[in-house]
C-alpha cells in the first residue's frame, strides 16, 4: 500500500480513498497506520470512508 501511495503521489494525485464496512476492523487498522482519515458514509452509516491527501 506505501508503494501505490507514492505512485498516486508520483503521478500527481491528490487524494486517495477507501469504501470499507464499518465493521472491517484490519482495513481500520491499517488505513489508520498509513495516516488515512476515516469518516461514516453520509449514504450508508455501514460504510465508512477512508481519505488520504496526498
Amino acid at each position: 500500500m506505501s508503494h501505490l501511495i507514492e505512485m498516486a503521489r508520483s503521478r500527481g494525485i491528490r487524494e486517495m480513498f477507501s469504501l470499507d464496512d464499518a465493521e472491517n476492523f484490519a482495513m481500520r487498522d491499517m488505513a489508520q497506520a498509513l495516516g488515512f482519515r476515516r469518516e461514516t458514509d453520509p449514504e450508508d452509516g455501514a460504510q465508512v470512508i477512508h481519505r488520504l491527501a496526498l
